[in-house]
């Protein structure tokens, strides 16, 4: 149910049952003391929002079977250093990892390999990110507005060699505001 526990400061823990087939929009935002959550193996569809706000989750592992996450769903889960995608086939959708400060690493997420788009503000402030290895997305055919941007230590970005990616989006202030990123394979 949509907003089932939302804000509910108190929450640390929640096991949800395995009957569960999705998670609606912002069925747990503003959580802030949520410090674990096991999503069942059976879950397709989690929504926009879901754990927005959630300043004390680490890790996430996601269901391989996930077929559908709503926009900004991890959003300033500042803390959040590990979601791990088991390579599930998702369409990523603007915002999804917007505001996560803890997150490093682009490739242990464990996005699927048949990522076509990077949507618009997907990293937006993920102020510790320092690399993205986008090489392993051979089908990678779009970075949208702001993907990248407020992404203070982003050093270098790696696209795919094959990719149909043009350099316009490189040129592009808004995403890229530091003129240190380096970016390679085009």
């Amino acid at each position: 149910q949509e907003n089932c526990f939302n804000k509910s400061i108190s929450l640390k823990n929640i096991i949800l049952p395995n009957s569960l087939l999705s998670i609606e929009d912002f069925a747990l935002y503003e959580c802030h003391r949520l410090e674990n959550l096991i999503i069942p193996s059976n879950v397709k569809t989690l929504g926009e929002s879901f754990i927005e706000d959630c300043f004390n989750l680490k890790k996430v592992v996601l269901p391989s079977l996930l077929s559908s996450i709503g926009q900004y769903a991890f959003e300033d889960d500042t803390s959040l250093e590990v979601i791990d995608f088991n390579n599930a086939e998702v369409i990523l959708k603007d915002g999804l990892f917007k505001g996560c400060m803890s997150l490093v690493d682009v490739n242990k997420l464990n996005l699927s390999l048949k990522t076509r788009v990077i949507p618009k503000q997907l990293f937006l402030e993920c102020i510790n990110l320092t690399s993205a290895d986008l090489s392993v997305f051979t089908e990678l055919e779009s970075i949208g507005n702001y993907a990248f941007a407020r992404c203070g230590s982003l050093e270098k970005i790696i696209l795919p060699s094959s990719s149909r990616i043009g350099l316009s989006f490189i040129s592009a202030r808004y995403l890229f505001p530091s003129s240190s990123i380096r970016v390679f394979g085009t």
